[in-house]
């Protein structure tokens, strides 16, 4: 049973909430849901793999292939189909090619069709790429020797990308890093290398372009005609991340994974066509586009089974739907000041979009309208400020959030999990999330996080946990070539984490930073200045703390982020020569000294119209957003996006290496000389088993949210800092560094108050 391709919005269990209000007296109005196109798929016969489109003018053809038997031997059967956009039929043509040759790219002709294709000498192996015609079943060789032509070198193994015919008869073969033009006849007319990425295209007009990367590592367009001449495209596009088309209607088609715009290139204006979101399409599930118009288009998307399982891929033609027969729902504007590569944020989006009657969310990245001047998270509090909030904020791990927080933006969420009766605390870790309440309200929800923690060799160390005190009367009394990995203001951010609470009583604003325990604090990060092991490196060298930690160089490392399963056992494998021999220390204070900070973590507007709709947004966000697990996603606090995160994790390989670094992957290591590439003297090889998750668990169980990671918190240590920088210059004394902090703390704190 095939799962529903992903641009058919179908709905799974339905969100049929009612439309609410927020604070304000506002009611919600529904709104037409825009750039939204309809799929209709094409009828393949079964064994058939569509892979990339073909164009000769107006006209679009397919490259298919099927896997055959033949006398006990599997062989591919290729074919070329001709597409008919009005009917939605499809006509296949066989390409019938002698045995030992390789198909490499087709290109469509008035009388059939040219190849490129390598042709391997069964007898010794040796592979040559051609240029061949076909046309009525004959094969008829046009080049002999591709290579031999091409003037630029290449890789060792040479080998043709793609093949083109302009409206001139003109021949275009690509390599990796060149493009030759031949006349009609075959005759070379000229060369151009590239030296950075290439993607060729053509327009229905038959002219040939390519988008590349120059030796600035910019990106720029060009077209192969008598010449090769170069065209502006529009600002921000940029290689790898948009896919550049050709059609009717507009001069040229831009991808940018979340939309496609149509722009002309006497103006360059952007002009929004198709949202993928929208429209329910998960753009990363198609494996080719082709624009007919700015209304419709053909994509060959990839389709799994719900195993995950690769089925045969589909053909969709996909059309704009006219503005009067666009649906109306309550929007939802969804905030966010990033995209990670690779998110599954959109399939997670998609996702809610189908599952409810009433709702579609529209999102708004306010990292791509951001400039050198005005970063995302001031033009969005600029907005908020004025009364423009979005419904809900989805934060990632360096988004700035403070400033909203700060703003009162955001409603209290605790309320919402008490009256909604759908809702259980118990399908997350909820005294975790509840560790997050500030001043009893919970406004930031933290569907993922960082635990923070300091790991030491039991060798060196006599502690498993330690005081502010046991920590500095162990650090001022280090023997010789023994070193703390951490100074100065650092070494401030290690004492001061998990006791800014012994300096500051936030309720009644008193503060005790000119008592003897902060001078003896300021006195020892200041002697810690050039007191590290990197100090005494005569040249640039990275430090890690591993190897140094083993070696017993190192008695502690570096303040320590915990965002997945293998960046933590990474630690335990590679500190101590056994694992039972690193101790997670934490950071020196009365309790377990693990901290806590938000990776992923939502929030409500407190002015949003449609907090309902809002709320299961966030709930769906809450139990879903684990995407990237392995590229630091952080721990997440819902139980069902826990069991997905496990399962990304366990079973996975790793090669912990003691000179420092790790490398993991899934699945097996297909190597027959595994030792000689993962040698045991110079790391550990290991499966991550489901038991390894209990570490997480009992680091979470044991952490607290550092006071450091509230905006207050921060501005404190900003005082600190500033000050204390100017006391390790020796600019000022320590009893006046310690009355300006004093002074000024207490000020601040007074007013927050």
């Amino acid at each position: 049973m095939k799962k529903a391709i992903s641009c058919i919005l179908t709905a799974g269990v339905l969100l049929s909430v009612p439309a609410a209000t927020g604070c304000g007296e506002k009611e919600p109005e529904r709104e037409k849901f825009e750039y939204v196109w309809r799929s209709t798929e094409y009828e393949l016969r079964d064994g058939l793999k569509i892979s990339s489109f073909i164009r000769r003018g107006d006209e679009l053809f397919a490259r298919a292939s099927e896997r055959v038997e033949v006398d006990g031997y599997y062989k591919n059967i290729n074919y070329i189909l001709a597409l008919d956009t009005d009917n939605l039929t499809v006509s296949e043509e066989e390409l019938a090619l002698p045995d030992g040759v390789s198909l490499s790219d087709v290109a469509v002709t008035d009388d059939g069709f040219l190849l490129t294709a390598s042709e391997t000498d069964l007898l010794t192996g040796d592979s040559i790429s051609k240029l061949y015609e076909y046309s009525g079943g004959e094969l008829t060789e046009l080049i002999s020797d591709l290579k031999a032509v091409f003037d630029t070198p290449g890789p060792s193994r040479f080998y043709t990308s793609e093949l083109f015919v302009d409206a001139e008869g003109r021949i275009c073969v690509s390599t990796n890093n060149a493009v030759a033009m031949f006349s009609p006849d075959c005759d070379k007319l000229y060369e151009q290398s590239f030296d950075g990425g290439l993607e060729l295209t053509q327009s229905p007009d038959g002219s040939v372009y390519a988008m590349y990367t120059d030796d600035s590592n910019d990106t720029r367009l060009c077209r192969f005609g008598d010449t090769v001449e170069d065209i502006p495209l529009p600002d921000g596009v940029s290689y790898g991340y948009e896919s550049l088309y050709f059609g009717g209607g507009y001069d040229l088609y831009i991808d940018d994974m979340t939309a496609v715009y149509g722009c002309d290139f006497d103006d360059m204006t952007k002009v929004k066509l198709l949202d993928y979101i929208n429209s329910g399409l998960i753009q990363r599930d198609i494996l080719s586009l082709a624009v007919i118009d700015a209304d419709s288009m053909l994509a060959v998307f990839q389709v799994s089974d719900a195993n995950g399982v690769s089925l045969d891929p589909e053909l969709y033609h996909i059309e704009r739907i006219p503005d009067e027969e666009l649906g109306e729902y309550y929007i939802i504007d969804l905030a966010i000041l990033s995209v990670p590569p690779r998110t599954t944020l959109y399939e997670t989006i998609i996702e809610f979009n189908r599952m409810s009657e009433e709702y579609r969310v529209r999102i708004t990245n306010w990292g791509e309208l951001a400039t050198d001047e005005v970063s995302a998270v001031e033009l969005l509090t600029r907005e908020v400020l004025a009364g423009n909030s979005p419904d809900v904020f989805l934060f990632d791990t360096y988004d700035e959030r403070d400033a909203l927080v700060d703003a009162g933006a955001f409603c209290d969420l605790l309320p919402l999990a008490e009256d909604d009766e759908d809702f259980d605390e118990s399908d997350y870790n909820w005294d975790a999330v509840m560790k997050f309440v500030d001043d009893g309200k919970l406004c930031l929800f933290p569907a993922t996080v960082n635990i923070q923690t300091i790991f030491a060799n039991r060798d060196y160390l006599p502690y498993e946990s330690w005081t502010l005190e046991e920590f500095l009367d162990y650090a001022e009394n280090l023997p010789d070539g023994k070193y703390l990995q951490l100074e100065g203001d650092d070494m401030l951010t290690l004492t001061l984490s998990a006791n800014l609470d012994r300096f500051v009583d936030f309720e009644s604003g008193e503060c005790g930073f000119d008592g003897e325990e902060f001078a003896r604090l300021l006195e020892f990060a200041k002697n810690q200045q050039g007191a590290s092991l990197a100090d005494t490196f005569s040249t640039e060298e990275f430090l890690m703390s591993s190897p140094y930690l083993r070696r017993g160089e190192v008695m502690i490392s570096e303040i320590y982020d915990v965002r997945d399963i293998i960046s933590y056992l990474y630690m335990y494998y590679t500190a101590a020569k056994a694992p039972e021999d690193v101790v997670s220390v934490g950071f020196p204070s009365d309790g377990s000294g693990v901290l806590m900070t938000h990776n992923k973590s939502l929030a409500i507007s407190k002015d949003t119209l449609v907090m309902d709709g809002a709320w299961q947004l966030l709930v769906h966000l809450a139990d879903n957003i684990v995407d990237d697990v392995s590229s630091f996603g952080g721990i997440p606090l819902s139980y069902e996006a826990l069991e997905y995160f496990k399962s990304t994790e366990v079973g996975r390989n790793c090669y912990f290496q003691y000179a420092g670094g790790y490398q993991s992957w899934a699945g097996g290591i297909g190597f027959a000389n595994e030792e000689q590439m993962f040698p045991a003297s110079e790391g550990y090889r290991y499966i991550v088993a489901e038991s390894d998750l209990d570490y997480i668990t009992d680091l979470l169980s044991a952490a607290n949210v550092s006071e450091l990671n509230s905006s207050i918190g921060k501005a404190i240590m900003n005082i600190i800092s500033e000050e204390a920088e100017i006391y390790f210059a020796g600019e000022k004394s320590l009893a006046e560094t310690q009355e300006l902090i004093q002074n000024r703390v207490s000020l601040l704190v007074s007013e927050r108050s």
